[in-house]
């Protein structure tokens, strides 16, 4: 989460981060560019949102994958 600076200052971001992970081959870049997106539009998401704006960050072990989840308490997508 370094370098993401949240816009709105009634959000909340959160964090269950498994401490155990191995490392994780890739571009650390591409990486690093993918979670700030998600952390973005899940910004955006929650900006407009009455009651609680949180963000919530999850890092968690699956058999032979490193799994990242990001949620946030916005609205969610139209299903048109």
């Amino acid at each position: 989460l370094h370098g993401y600076a949240r816009r709105d200052s009634s959000v909340t971001v959160g964090t269950t981060l498994d401490a155990s992970l191995p490392s994780v081959a890739g571009d650390a870049d591409r990486l690093q560019q993918a979670l700030i997106n998600l952390l973005i539009n899940a910004d955006e998401a929650v900006v407009g949102t009455d009651g609680d704006r949180h963000i919530h960050v999850v890092t968690k072990l699956s058999p032979g994958r490193v799994i990242v989840e990001v949620s946030d308490t916005g609205h969610g997508i139209a299903p048109s």
